[in-house]
């Protein structure tokens, strides 16, 4: 009996160390903590990088697809769509401006019955002057309002919320669902919106204006020279940049390079685009109606995504010379472009 107790105090023993010997002290358990902090750490840039480069993908696609549209729109009415301004004869707006009728729809939306948004564009009264929200029709306030996904760059989550959302940033002519926003913008050249065109010295024309989209038979740098849209950072809720059913909205100017500090002129700038590092700054000095100046920028690092006029959409560094920058903007500036 001894002999047996003996052995099973031993048996017992055995197991009692050899599950001593598997468990994990303190200091074993913060180091496997911490390798899985470091392969977490060296892990997380390349998914990341993984999400970005999707995410760019899918900006490009966005792009192309308005590009086609706008080939689409030429190909149907010889030219592309007006900047904004006046319709066509017949087709003039309600607004008026010294006697003058006049409907502020910008390019973009004229561009929805091209792009798979029937429903939006069928829904515009092209004679009502978007800018008169008061006494507006229900269909025009849904209009303004609607949020047009396949418009924004998912890199960007600013231009999910709709500049004056909820009525947070002025009461007058407003619905309370706020103006859509979009990511992509229309070639105005350079200098202020309004700004002389000429003579040479001030602004430069581009592919769009007051009442007037481009040829491409009259792109005499060539299609493949010359910038259709580009990106543009709507900012916070209170920027109107981006709206897209309004004139001072989607468009930018090549006065400076992609993803330029130096601020955006504009009428409407949210409190937080005005601090220092904002990444779409502005300020809101303008008063006068259509004297904006925007820059074309990205939430993708170190550039912009930018559409040509033959279709093309291309990744532009910033760092590229502001020169060919702005010659890529002009459709008849005679540069020579590499």
């Amino acid at each position: 009996m001894v002999g047996a107790a003996r052995r099973f105090g031993a048996m017992y023993s055995l197991r009692y160390e050899s599950r001593l010997r598997h468990a994990f002290t303190l200091v074993e358990l913060l180091v496997v903590i911490a390798i899985i902090g470091i392969l977490v750490a060296l892990l997380l840039p390349a998914i990341q990088s993984a999400r970005e480069a999707a995410r760019r993908t899918q900006c490009t696609n966005h792009c192309r697809q308005i590009g086609i549209a706008l080939q689409n729109y030429h190909g149907v009415n010889g030219s592309l769509p007006p900047g904004y301004g006046p319709l066509p004869p017949n087709g003039f707006g309600t607004g008026v401006t010294n006697g003058t009728p006049y409907a502020e729809w910008s390019w973009a939306a004229r561009l929805f019955g091209y792009v798979e948004e029937a429903a939006i564009s069928g829904a515009i009264d092209w004679n009502w002057n978007p800018g008169f929200l008061a006494s507006a029709p229900p269909t025009i306030k849904e209009v303004v309002s609607a949020k047009i996904s396949s418009f924004y760059c998912p890199s960007d989550d600013s231009v999910k919320t709709n500049f004056n959302e909820g009525g947070t940033c002025y009461s007058g002519q407003y619905v309370k669902e706020g103006n859509g926003r979009i990511s992509y913008a229309g070639n105005f050249g350079q200098g202020q919106m309004e700004a002389p065109r000429k003579p040479k010295g001030t602004a430069v024309d581009g592919v769009f204006g007051y009442n007037h989209g481009d040829s491409f038979k009259k792109i005499t740098d060539g299609t493949s020279h010359t910038l259709l849209t580009a990106e543009q950072l709507p900012g916070g809720v209170c920027s109107i940049r981006g709206v897209f059913a309004y004139d001072e909205g989607p468009l930018f100017m090549q006065d400076f390079p992609p993803n330029s500090t130096t601020p955006d002129l504009v009428r409407w700038c949210d409190s937080s685009d005005k601090l220092p590092g904002a990444a779409a700054p502005c300020i809101d000095t303008v008063s006068k109606l259509n004297m904006v100046r925007h820059t074309s920028r990205s939430r993708h690092p170190g550039g912009v995504m930018a559409g040509f006029c033959d279709g093309s959409v291309r990744f532009i560094t910033s760092e590229i010379a502001v020169a060919t920058w702005q010659a890529y903007g002009t459709p008849r500036g005679e540069e020579v472009v590499e």
